[in-house]
């Protein structure tokens, strides 16, 4: 592992004890005990980070080292609130972010390189804007604003 590659780690590692207490104030003032199985979902996402990153030394050595430690970051505080504010909504959550993860992996093994998809830029262009109008065709309302599939 590069120095380079190495600040990645080093970042996910600086993060982590801020979604911990993040995780825990949410347990302490729900009213839980703190245990092992009530810090899962913290333990589970640095896992699932951690394991991203070591794809990503593997199959994108040369990609920017700030991207996955921000993105753990913000899933992570995401993820509290979710699970402070809407409980039985969290583990849905959980899932999609876990799935967000494995297909990262995923198109990182499929796609060798970005020139590849350079030819297909219009085609991913207009699939792209697709997926953004698609809530306003066949998008649920919720609390009056109609952003959900």
């Amino acid at each position: 592992m590069t120095n380079w590659r190495s600040t990645e780690l080093y970042l996910l590692l600086g993060a982590t004890p801020i979604l911990a207490i993040i995780f825990i104030m949410s347990i302490i003032t729900s009213g839980n005990p703190i245990t092992v199985e009530a810090l899962a979902v913290p333990i589970g996402l640095f896992l699932a980070f951690l394991g991203a990153h070591f794809a990503i030394c593997k199959l994108a050595p040369q990609s920017d080292v700030a991207l996955v430690p921000i993105t753990y970051l913000m899933s992570g505080i995401g993820i509290a609130f979710v699970f402070r504010l809407a409980p039985d909504l969290a583990p849905q959550q959980l899932i999609w972010l876990f799935a967000g993860i494995g297909l990262m992996i995923l198109t990182l093994v499929l796609v060798k390189s970005v020139a590849a998809l350079a030819r297909y830029k219009y085609t991913i262009m207009i699939f792209g804007i697709i997926l953004l109008m698609l809530p306003a065709v066949v998008g649920v309302e919720h609390y009056g604003s109609k952003i959900w599939l």
